[in-house]
């Protein structure tokens, strides 16, 4: 179980402690006095905030571990770049989130999509993933830069 309040607590008396030693006198009523002072609010801490995020369920999929099942639509040489694309630094070996796995599955099905979840839950990458997805479906009918586009 993480303990925020108890890691805020030690890293403020780590902080004391060291101001204590480093620039510590011989007179103990200055010592007690700065000792006092720095555990005063506002001068070398504030209270801190917490944001509780909920934990997020994990698909059980990486982005490696995607087949043709998990992107429909996509032929294998899309996929293959799909994966190349999307795991050379969006999501890496990571697990996607529930979220972002149904996202992507559910858009390449041809479902409009709209996806709401807390503070670091993934959301950018859960409209990302389907997006880079049509981009690599639509790359075969790009035409080269200055080529006229066939109608």
């Amino acid at each position: 179980m993480y303990d925020p309040i108890g890691s805020f607590d030690k890293i403020r008396e780590n902080f004391i402690l060291y101001i204590k030693t480093a620039f510590g006198t011989k007179f103990d009523s200055i010592e007690q006095e700065r000792e006092s002072i720095l555990r005063e609010k506002g001068l070398l801490h504030q209270d801190p905030w917490i944001e509780p995020l909920p934990r997020y369920k994990s698909s059980g999929k990486t982005i490696g571990g995607l087949n043709d099942n998990d992107l429909p639509g996509l032929n294998p040489t899309q996929i293959n770049l799909f994966k190349d694309l999307v795991g050379c630094g969006l999501f890496g070996t990571n697990e996607l989130y529930t979220h972002q796995y149904e996202m992507l599955t559910k858009v390449l099905n041809g479902n409009n999509c709209v996806v709401t979840a807390g503070t670091g839950s993934g959301k950018t990458e859960a409209f990302l993933l389907p997006l880079f997805a049509q981009l690599l479906k639509e790359l075969s009918k790009w035409t080269e830069a200055g080529q006229p586009h066939p109608h």
